[in-house]
């Protein structure tokens, strides 16, 4: 859902003069800060200056966290616009000259670049009065985001009213972003006041997990971080905390700790792999106030717990088997009691770790998983050789390994030994490796799970197929795995059939809104493919007719929007062909309700029928504009 507030963030700015602000809410930590920063880092990168002889006006970005008055909140903005002032060689841009009488600045301007100050006024620079002007040599966006508005400890009342003057009188596009549920009570309804007057959008951000760490990743500039991203992904997921903010700072106290390591560092230590799971671990579980004293004292809770009965009040077994999935197939002792509590002594007194990670990359033993020594192989004996083939055989056929990636690179190497005559899978084994790529097509339990199930494992297999054209064994084993897939492609429903299959006056207006959004396979969006086709015309009747009039009329706009009657699709061909059938058949009970109904409720089923009728027509080819 953040994907479409982002871009409604993006029409807005294309809006000349809105007259109204966006609010974004959403709980501390969530990724409000990091997903307005990256709209405007994405919004700069698209509205690149073309004009150096003009003001060319960017998203402005201000933290009200603990500004004290409106005079703070004016500079922090004059600090944003002063650099606005100058051109790419530091000289101030020729339409400044324009301005200067009509807005006060403290900047020294320097118009030749000389470096001697043809101008200097002495007091600041007036934000609102700038921000009024409408002048030939001003481009862009006025923009301005003010963010952590629950931090702010100006007087309510005259920070909202301050902020309404840059929408109401300055024509300026402002987002205001907080945690609202934090805010006293007084000051909620101040809010709501101004909310009624100035909001026009209100959006609630959830925490984007793999977005957040993505862009933490690309801060941090750590490539053995950047190595570890789907680790970190999946064990941060499992605290099952959205404090991404916590994460963010997770990551970097791990960066710093390693930056003081000189040991060669590498992709696959066992070691270090396992420590930064612990870290993140320990990070969530000590910030939660539930587990903040278990982990400060956690060596000596851990002990106690071993003669405590496995029940639902040891705090200690319940986090052990919150993350014993996560270190299945580790050969580090889970939750290592002298290992968790040295981090959480990092994390209370700031004690280095340097020590504690250079001692455990010095004497790892470094015993890798088969799948990792496989790129090894050809440094091995024979023997050796043999064991590990036979070693990749037993773990893809005993199902202990879930990911489809790494199944997919043992398989590519199997096919790679074979077509290179360095190892034969017997049949036997070949029969279990067969069942076994059907179960990892079955426990997809999703359409979108079973497209990435599939991309991972095509992504592992060519790892190691790579520019080998012939491996009849590699072969085999992805048009098995293929067939398999299409049978469950068949049996798992898309989101919009869902939808379709169960509508509800609670979810009838979700339809519109994954519509717009890709198909699972993303190779187009819902509007550009047929959706009724593989539908029960009876079944979305029946929950037609669960919904109020309100709910009917939504279902109506929505196959609309679907078939888009707003445009003149000339090239549109056969693209919703497959629908008609169903569509006649919905359209010829829907009419048969019509006539049975009386007033409102009737003019609700019309709305469906026409709309029904003009999309048959759509299906025909036939233009409806």
């Amino acid at each position: 859902m953040n994907e479409n507030i982002y871009n409604c963030i993006s029409e807005y700015a294309n809006i000349a003069d809105p007259q109204y602000a966006i609010m974004l809410k959403g709980k501390w930590g969530c990724g409000k800060t990091y997903f307005i920063k990256k709209w405007i880092e994405d919004y700069k990168k698209e509205h690149k200056e073309e004009d150096t002889n003009s003001i060319d006006l960017k998203p402005i970005y201000v933290s009200l966290y603990g500004m004290k008055s409106i005079k703070e909140v004016n500079l922090a903005i004059d600090r944003e616009l002063n650099p606005l002032f100058y051109g790419k060689a530091a000289t101030v841009i020729k339409g400044v000259a324009n301005l200067l009488g009509k807005v006060v600045f403290n900047t020294k301007l320097d118009f030749d670049g000389n470096c001697k100050d043809e101008t200097t006024l002495s007091t600041s620079l007036d934000a609102l009065s700038f921000l009024r002007l409408k002048d030939e040599s001003i481009k862009g966006v006025k923009f301005i985001v003010f963010d952590d508005l629950e931090r702010c400890l100006v007087e309510m009342k005259s920070l909202l009213g301050y902020i309404n003057f840059f929408v109401e009188h300055c024509g300026c596009h402002v987002i205001i972003i907080g945690d609202t549920n934090h805010l006293e009570r007084d000051n909620q309804s101040i809010l709501t006041e101004f909310k009624e007057k100035t909001i026009g959008r209100e959006f609630e951000i959830l925490p984007d997990v793999e977005g957040a760490i993505d862009y933490f990743l690309e801060e941090l500039s750590c490539n053995y971080l950047k190595s570890q991203r789907d680790i970190i992904i999946k064990v941060f997921k499992k605290t099952e905390t959205s404090n991404l903010r916590l994460l963010r700072q997770c990551l970097f106290d791990f960066r710093n700790q390693l930056n003081n390591v000189e040991e060669p560092i590498e992709e696959t230590n066992f070691f270090l792999r396992n420590f930064l799971m612990d870290f993140i671990v320990v990070y969530a579980e000590y910030n939660q106030v539930k587990h903040h004293d278990l982990i400060k004292h956690w060596y000596n809770e851990y002990n106690v717990a071993l003669f405590k009965k496995d029940d639902e009040n040891n705090l200690v077994n319940g986090i052990l088997r919150k993350y014993s999935e996560i270190y299945e197939s580790s050969s580090y002792s889970i939750w290592n009691p002298e290992m968790i509590q040295i981090i959480a002594d990092h994390i209370s007194t700031g004690m280095s770790l340097s020590k504690t990670m250079v001692s455990g990359l010095s004497n790892s033993s470094k015993v890798l998983p088969c799948w990792e020594r496989l790129d090894g192989y050809y440094k091995l004996d024979n023997h050796s050789f043999k064991a590990l083939c036979k070693e990749v055989v037993e773990a893809l056929t005993s199902g202990m390994i879930e990911s489809p990636y790494i199944v997919g690179t043992m398989i590519g190497f199997l096919g790679h030994f074979d077509a290179n005559d360095l190892y034969h899978v017997s049949k036997t084994d070949l029969r279990k490796i067969f069942v076994r790529l059907s179960n990892l097509i079955k426990n997809a339990d999703s359409l979108q799970n079973l497209y990435r199930t599939r991309s991972s494992f095509i992504q592992g297999c060519n790892y190691v197929k790579r520019n080998e054209v012939n491996i009849p064994l590699t072969d085999i084993f992805i048009q098995h795995f293929n067939q398999k897939f299409d049978e469950r492609c068949k049996e798992l429903p898309d989101p919009m059939q869902k939808l379709l299959r169960s509508i509800s006056e609670e979810n009838v207006k979700l339809l519109e809104i994954i519509d717009k959004e890709p198909y699972p396979d993303r190779s187009s969006d819902y509007t550009s493919r047929a959706i009724f086709e593989s539908e029960n015309a009876s079944v979305i009747f029946d929950g037609l007719k669960k919904l109020t009039n309100e709910g009917r009329h939504i279902f109506a706009q929505f196959v609309a929007s679907h078939y888009m009657f707003g445009c003149n699709c000339k090239d549109i061909g056969n693209r919703y062909v497959a629908d008609k059938p169903v569509l006649q058949d919905l359209k010829y009970m829907i009419d048969n309700k019509v006539k049975s109904t009386k007033i409102l409720e009737r003019m609700s089923y019309k709305a469906i029928s026409d709309n029904l009728e003009r999309a048959i027509k759509r299906c025909e080819g036939v233009s409806i504009v």
